[in-house]
């Protein structure tokens, strides 16, 4: 009984402290913010393809820097999946990078779990803080067709709010 309380205890204190690390960190900058180009990197999937996010270009794309530990980041996983399938087709491109994260095969249980149908890709310290300014998790970018940055969003996202700036991007491509 006292091992159960110590583990619950443990589990909660942990929790608590990542959820009000993320919610000061959310609290104390923009939800999102504009412009900028990004970086050129290489990064490889889950399937051990190498991609590079200059590869994407001509394309809308998001992406999302995210971590199987962080509860906003499993709240935005469907929001990103029901974009996948409705927009892949016409132009855009999903990017999941899994960072501190753990193990590959942890990374891919996560995935298949979570039931995530866009790539995934492996990030690393470097492409994290070279992508600049990712605070929090899960943090979205979207480019745009030029590999500009579009927009940048700290934290969970609403799909409506995706949704309306891919279809912004897609009819200026237009």
């Amino acid at each position: 009984m006292l091992k159960t309380n110590y583990h619950f205890l443990k589990r909660f204190i942990i929790t608590a402290f990542l959820s009000i690390i993320f919610l000061i960190s959310f609290a104390t900058h923009n939800n999102c913010t504009e412009g900028g180009d990004i970086p050129s990197f290489s990064l490889e999937s889950l399937q051990g393809e190498r991609l590079k996010l200059s590869d994407l270009k001509d394309r809308v794309t998001i992406v999302d820097f995210w971590a199987t530990w962080c509860p906003p980041c499993r709240d935005l996983i469907p929001n990103l999946s029901g974009l996948y399938k409705e927009y892949q087709s016409k132009g855009v491109n999903i990017i999941g990078i899994a960072v501190s994260s753990g193990s590959v095969k942890k990374i891919r249980n996560f995935v298949k779990r979570f039931k995530i149908t866009y790539p995934i890709l492996i990030g690393s310290k470097g492409e994290y803080k070279n992508f600049g300014s990712i605070r929090a998790l899960p943090t979205v970018f979207i480019l745009n067709q030029n590999g500009e940055i579009h927009k940048k969003y700290v934290g969970y996202v609403e799909k409506k709010c995706l949704d309306r700036e891919i279809k912004k991007l897609l009819e200026e491509s237009r």
